[in-house]
């Protein structure tokens, strides 16, 4: 039997890193130059040709920002020079049907990332309107409804909040954190009964997920449903016991004793004993 000597496995691994770091400063040369390409024939208004060299840059790094960036910025040209050839507005940009589905989707893309990054700065109406942008070249991107729905909440418009994440809803039925977003914003307006709902159905698609177990069990005490909050606040403890206080676990123990649920009771002590000893 033939054992790898620690100096040979340690020369696989160098070998290895060193093969990684080659071939991803390859990769990175072969993107720039199709960037550079792409430059070039943009400089001389040869746009059919930059989109070319951006799209190949994109197949070789699909995660290259610099080249979403660049055909971005070569589609809005060929649109703005297809509206003024025309002298009025066109919906539609002058590409073959397989390119500009994959061009508009990338487009789209780059426009969700802005609202993003506009939404983490605090900029929340120029947030709304890069969604705006992004829906424009996909009219079925949920992302961009649900942070378009997002921002309006921070800008205190709970109704319109709610529209937009609801088509959001429509586009992508198992969208988890939209049907959270719409069980916030139901709960905002006091409307236990649909702001349940949304809970549940949150649970439904992410069993494992604690806040809607915990707001799901808020909104059952709204409802005066005791034993519904209870097994909501029991499950959201049990997925995860140490985002609990001692005071939580040994509250809820207390109930489950009374009511004659002594496992759940023992469960819950034994999580307060192991957060304090």
């Amino acid at each position: 039997m033939v054992h790898n000597s620690p100096n040979l496995d340690s020369l696989r691994s160098a070998w290895q890193e060193k093969y990684q770091a080659k071939k991803k400063l390859q990769t990175t040369k072969s993107v720039n130059f199709q960037i550079q390409q792409g430059d070039r024939f943009l400089a001389c208004d040869q746009l059919s040709e930059a989109l070319t060299c951006y799209r190949h840059a994109l197949k070789i790094n699909p995660n290259s920002t610099e080249a979403k960036q660049r055909l971005v910025k070569t589609i809005n040209q060929q649109k703005e020079l297809v509206q003024a050839k025309n002298n009025h507005p066109q919906p539609s940009i002058s590409l073959t049907p397989h390119q500009q589905d994959n061009d508009t989707k990338v487009v789209a893309q780059v426009y969700l990332q802005q609202a993003q990054s506009l939404e983490a700065e605090g900029k929340w109406q120029k947030a709304i309107v890069s969604c705006q942008e992004a829906l424009k070249f996909d009219s079925q991107l949920a992302e961009a409804y649900k942070i378009w729905g997002d921002n309006l909440h921070k800008l205190g418009n709970l109704t319109e909040a709610i529209g937009y994440n609801a088509k959001a809803l429509v586009i992508k039925p198992n969208y988890a954190e939209v049907c959270l977003n719409l069980g916030s914003l139901s709960f905002q307006q006091q409307r236990w009964q649909q702001a349940s709902y949304y809970y549940q159905k949150a649970v439904e698609i992410q069993p494992n997920c604690v806040g809607a177990y915990r707001n799901l069990a808020r909104t059952y005490k709204k409802l005066n449903q005791q034993e519904l909050m209870l097994d909501c606040w029991y499950q959201a403890l049990q997925i995860e016991p140490n985002r609990a206080t001692v005071a939580e676990h040994c509250k809820l123990a207390k109930i489950m004793g009374l009511k004659g649920r002594l496992d759940r009771a023992i469960f819950c002590y034994q999580q307060a004993i192991k957060l304090k000893p």
